[in-house]
This record gives structure tokens, sequence and C-alpha cells, in this order.
């Protein structure tokens, strides 16, 4: 868990190098009102990671390097209302896997169903109400967190094939 500055400037250095970078967001809606951004989940090359929004670091420099990459992520529209809402960034580019399936033709498009039907990879889903502004995040809630990204880029690619085949590739 990322909670203090120096540990965020290190990975900072890592999403600079990264060639490709999966984003996810928890947050408390549904034990808070308004709700609040209470959990970044990363993924770059060799490495998942979670950012503690909440430990009061500068994250200036962390959203500037967002924002030069192309984020995979899933059904990206909350995540960036709390973006935008809790630390006024909005990403650059987005390949967003969940309109990705739409537009290839899937019927059936949330992440745990598309990570089962395309790779073969059974998420536990129990962590998706808990509530994401305690702390200590409990080890099912960081596994559950942690999975949000670590399959999104080779989602990301067996979807962007499908659009390929299909002839959709510029719908995206």
């Amino acid at each position: 868990m990322i909670d203090r500055e120096e540990l965020l400037s290190l990975f900072v250095h890592d999403l600079d190098q990264a060639h490709w970078v999966a984003l996810d967001t928890e947050a408390d809606s549904l034990h808070a009102y308004p709700e609040k951004l209470c959990l970044i989940q990363i993924s770059v090359p060799g490495k998942d990671v979670l950012i503690d929004p909440l430990a009061g670091m500068e994250m200036k420099k962390f959203f500037k390097s967002l924002h030069e990459k192309t984020l995979i992520m899933h059904g990206a529209d909350y995540d960036i209302r709390l973006f935008k809402m809790g630390h006024d960034f909005v990403p650059g580019r987005i390949f967003d896997t969940m309109i990705a399936a739409r537009l290839a033709g899937r019927r059936q498009f949330g992440l745990s169903h598309l990570t089962k039907e395309v790779l073969g990879i059974e998420l536990e889903k129990t962590s998706q109400k808990a509530n994401w502004a305690k702390r200590p995040l409990t080890n099912k809630m960081r596994e559950y967190a942690l999975n949000d990204t670590r399959h999104l880029e080779a989602l990301a690619g067996a979807l962007r094939a499908e659009l390929e085949a299909t002839g959709r590739t510029a719908w995206h």
C-alpha cells in the first residue's frame, strides 16, 4: 500500500517508464454521502499496487504522470467522476474494456464475466460492497482491489483483437 509521499515518488518513476497502465478506483459511495475516492488500484508491467488517496499525500506528480499515459480501465465513467471531484484530474486517453466489449458485440461486459470468459480467470468479488474508507484494509479487500487491474492489460489486448477482427477498432 502506497501511503507515504516517498513511496509514491518512487512509484511515479515506475509509472513514467511504463508502456501500459491499468487503473481502477474504489469509493465509499455505499457508506457515505457525498462519496469520496478511497483507493487507487494501478498495474504497470511487473507491478500491481494500491495507492491510498486518504493518506494526505501530495499527488500532483502522480496525476501528471497518469495524464501522459493511455489508461486501461473498465467502466471508467465513475472513476473519472471521482478523480475530477476529488483531485481535479481528468485522464488524457483511456482504453475502456467495458466499451470495447460492447463494441465487439458482447452481451455481458462486467469485469468478472469478461475475465472468466476471455482469460479463463475467475475473480473473487465478495469485497465489492466493502467500506473502502476504513483502514487498515483486510487481506481479502486488498486482493479484490488488486484483481481489478491485474488482468486489464491482457483483457484489453484480447478485446483489441476482437475489435480488429470485426473492423470496429475505429469505433473505440
